[in-house]
């Protein structure tokens, strides 16, 4: 079974959805360990991690108001998370900054149907959230050359490094193809290179995985 579907099948029965960036990233990081995820469920949040997310949700409140969503249904969590999307979008468009914009791959060859969506008591069906995510999508602005990406101290959230890069728009979209292979299901997942062995060490999977015999100890 393509990883795609394993994660729809997680979304249907009430999981979070993992065809997102942070999935992404995740399999960037190593793509075994994303099978393993998918298969088994996460591991429990380390101390750091949940730091982390705690750091993420503060820096969003400064700009964002969340309000809770009663979810019933796959096609309401797709709804939810298309809708914060494009929220998030017309605020960053419009205030010129916003926060943890969600952004999800969509499978088309899962179509979702004309499904209702009662728990916004509105009229909309999940299409009519898909084409105005879709148009959304088509009124961004490209992006600019130069980029940005802060890093900061956990303890005291002060600054560790600023990066510069410039966007390469052809090396992005070779990435995402690359990346889309492995989650249709087209090719076997990688291991991570020798050289990022380290990672391992950090891996709740790393009993289970085939490459162990070949790695050092910890």
């Amino acid at each position: 079974m393509a990883l795609i579907d394993a994660a729809l099948a997680a979304a249907e029965a009430g999981a979070r959805p993992l065809l997102s960036a942070a999935a992404r990233r995740a399999a960037e990081w190593c793509e075994k360990q994303m099978e393993f995820v998918l298969e088994r469920g996460k591991p429990e949040k380390t101390v750091a991690m949940k730091v982390g997310s705690d750091r993420h949700a503060q820096l969003e409140q400064e700009v964002v108001e969340r309000v809770d969503v009663a979810i019933r249904s796959a096609e309401e969590l797709w709804a939810v998370k298309f809708m914060n999307f494009i929220v998030g979008t017309n605020q960053l468009m419009f205030e010129g900054m916003t926060r943890e914009i969600p952004v999800s791959f969509y499978h088309p060859a899962r179509p979702p149907g004309d499904v209702a969506v009662p728990a916004w008591r509105t009229k909309h069906t999940f299409e009519d959230v898909l084409k105005y995510f879709k148009v959304t999508c088509h009124t961004l602005p490209r992006s600019q050359e130069q980029l940005l990406l802060r890093y900061e101290l956990q303890e005291d959230h002060s600054l560790l490094e600023e990066y510069r890069f410039t966007y390469d728009a052809r090396w992005f979209k070779d990435q995402i193809q690359e990346v889309l292979s492995f989650w249709i299901g087209s090719r076997e997942p990688k291991f991570v290179a020798e050289e990022e062995r380290w990672k391992c060490c950090f891996c709740k999977f790393v009993s289970d995985c085939p490459m162990i015999a070949s790695m050092p100890r910890c």
